[in-house]
């Protein structure tokens, strides 16, 4: 049986997608090689456990933006041989947005969204939920960004 994907050895080689379950196949692949699911649940559970320890020090309180690990998340796409122009390409197909929009066209909800999904098809609950928490901060910072003003002129730390 033909997949239809490839498998991203190199930089240079694109994988292709032609839909979300393409890249779950091609994630599930890559998260059975030696230690990987380990290595990116042990990643996403100290970026939680930094952003948190840092909320607590910080004199500022939840008004104003958190620290997220974009860069971070964005290496998730190498780690797992995952190009990030093909997943956008697999995203866009299955829920059928415009090529670059903002929120739509992100890669780091794209990783975290198919963290959550595998998370929960494999009943790694905390992988999903960790995953889920990085990209509500991220949400969370978008919304609070128009308002960030008004809060420091208002509440005083």
């Amino acid at each position: 049986m033909r997949k239809n994907f490839l498998i991203c050895e190199s930089a240079e080689e694109k994988a292709s997608f032609k839909s979300i379950k393409d890249v779950m196949n091609h994630l599930e692949i890559q998260m059975n090689k030696d230690g990987m699911e380990k290595e990116i649940q042990t990643f996403l559970t100290s970026s939680v456990a930094q952003l948190f320890h840092a909320t607590l020090n910080s004199s500022e309180g939840y008004c104003l933006k958190f620290n997220i690990p974009l860069g971070g998340v964005t290496n998730c796409f190498k780690k797992l041989n995952l190009v990030i122009e093909s997943v956008d390409d697999a995203f866009r197909a299955d829920w059928k947005y415009p090529k670059g929009t903002r929120m739509y066209s992100d890669s780091y909800y794209h990783m975290l969204l198919l963290l959550v999904y595998y998370g929960l098809k494999k009943n790694n609950m905390t992988m999903a939920s960790n995953a889920m928490i990085l990209m509500l901060i991220k949400l969370w910072n978008g919304k609070c960004l128009p308002f960030e003003n008004k809060i420091n002129s208002i509440v005083k730390y």
